[in-house]
């Protein structure tokens, strides 16, 4: 085995003892190039979870693991994540959470992850 394949084994094998970060991309409009970019550049491992009616998944499929909303609308698969990363909260996604509705799908796996009260989501805002 030469030197660049053992690195390349090792980066796999940290890489797979990371938690990855679930980043959960909704279609609201604004700045979607430049989040990209910056996620795309963050170091971490990515999945994101894309929500129906995303004009741009292709290129949000070059930088991570992608789950179709098909597969997370439901339930979110068994992994335990190291961040939520809501890059697109908009306003009814916000009252929402704040309200504990949680009619959306997008809602609804925040609450699974991360339980919060509307002080909470307040704070995160």
């Amino acid at each position: 085995m030469t030197d660049q394949q053992m690195e390349d084994l090792v980066e796999r094998i940290i890489q797979r003892l990371r938690p990855p970060v679930l980043v959960m991309v909704t279609a609201a409009a604004g700045y979607r190039h430049a989040i990209r970019q910056r996620l795309a550049g963050c170091g971490e491992s990515l999945h994101l979870a894309l929500d129906s009616g995303i004009d741009d998944g292709e290129q949000w499929r070059a930088i991570g693991k992608t789950l179709p909303a098909a597969d997370w609308q439901q339930e979110l698969p068994s992994v335990s994540y190291k961040a939520l990363l809501l890059p697109f909260l908009d306003y009814p996604l916000a009252a929402d959470l704040v309200k504990g509705s949680l009619h959306g799908p997008v809602a609804r796996r925040v609450q699974a992850v991360h339980p919060a009260t509307a002080c909470d989501v307040v704070n995160m805002l």
